[in-house]
């Protein structure tokens, strides 16, 4: 029989029932219960994460796997407040019952962690090793709570007409986005954009990357490659900018949110851009992929995160067709 550290599972059963009462006996049968077989998606963290897990979501459709989405542990960050469909109403979520994501273990309340950390055995939840990493399940598998970020061109790439149909924005309705929106259709405008906040630099993945040299390298070929390039600078940190970016002209576009509603508008007027110079974020990938100019050049980071980090750092697994690393 497997151990349970000094308990067996059965004596350990029986241990936490004599603890908790007669609560755990219910919701341990309740975990038993065989039903029928469903892969849920979990689906939290920012706007693009999200994108990606709700790309991986119709992946798994269009294979033909019994899928939906675990949508109810959102709005813990300041960046997750906004429903989802308001800013997409045509992707549309399958949402799981609460009672699936009981018997699978997933979730993210705290009681969801501490079981999946101490009572593993009564859970069946699958972690992705990698950012990149997707996973297919064998077909007779059991029904199993899927975590990650899915952050795989590839995978994107598969179901691209479903995508964007679903990833559709709302025009937009106020004067300065709708002034930049004629204005960035009008030239060879090129969105360049750049994550050095605080919130972001502090995280062992993002540091010491996306240097001035890689905007450098990648603004020089912009202006080789595109007639009179207008560049459109979007950042969530305006000083750094300033004191960076020297000798060339742009507009810093100023005034959207970065919480909330409109902390879209960027990744909108991003993807409106005739030409896109990335930062290593899930956010102005989405802006470049829903690009639809036909003749775009897109110019992305070699490195993805910090080599300290990970073993699997750079943006391979990220690059379209056609897209240049540097």
């Amino acid at each position: 029989m497997q151990r349970v550290g000094l308990l067996g599972k059965r004596n350990l059963r029986y241990l936490l029932g004599t603890v908790l009462g007669n609560e755990f006996f219910i919701f341990y049968f309740v975990l038993r219960i065989n039903i029928y077989m469903m892969y849920v998606v979990n689906m939290a963290c920012g706007l693009a994460n999200r994108m990606f897990q709700y790309s991986y979501y119709l992946y798994l459709k269009k294979v033909g796997y019994d899928v939906s989405v675990d949508y109810y542990e959102t709005g813990k960050l300041a960046h997750e407040s906004v429903e989802w469909n308001q800013i997409f109403p045509k992707a549309y979520i399958s949402q799981v019952s609460w009672r699936e994501v009981l018997r699978l273990g997933g979730g993210g309340s705290v009681f969801a962690k501490l079981r999946r950390r101490y009572l593993p055995f009564t859970t069946r939840v699958k972690y992705m090793p990698t950012a990149f990493s997707v996973y297919l399940p064998e077909k007779d598998s059991k029904a199993t709570y899927l975590f990650g970020v899915f952050q795989n061109a590839q995978m994107v790439n598969e179901v691209n007409e479903d995508v964007r149909k679903a990833f559709v924005f709302s025009p937009f309705e106020d004067e300065q986005n709708q002034t930049l929106t004629k204005e960035i259709a009008e030239c060879e405008s090129v969105s360049i954009h750049v994550r050095k906040g605080a919130d972001y630099m502090e995280r062992i993945w993002y540091q010491n990357t996306c240097s001035l040299s890689y905007y450098e390298k990648a603004i020089e070929l912009m202006k080789k490659k595109v007639s009179s390039p207008k560049f459109y600078v979007f950042a969530d940190n305006h000083e750094w900018v300033r004191e960076n970016f020297k000798g060339f002209d742009y507009i810093l576009v100023e005034g959207n949110p970065s919480v909330g509603w409109g902390s879209h508008f960027d990744m909108q007027l991003m993807s409106l851009c005739h030409h896109n110079i990335i930062s290593n974020s899930t956010y102005s990938w989405w802006g470049a992929f829903l690009n639809e100019s036909v003749n775009k050049i897109v110019v992305m980071p070699e490195v993805w995160f910090n080599p300290k980090s990970c073993d699997d750092y750079t943006s391979t697994k990220l690059m379209c067709e056609g897209w240049i690393a540097l």
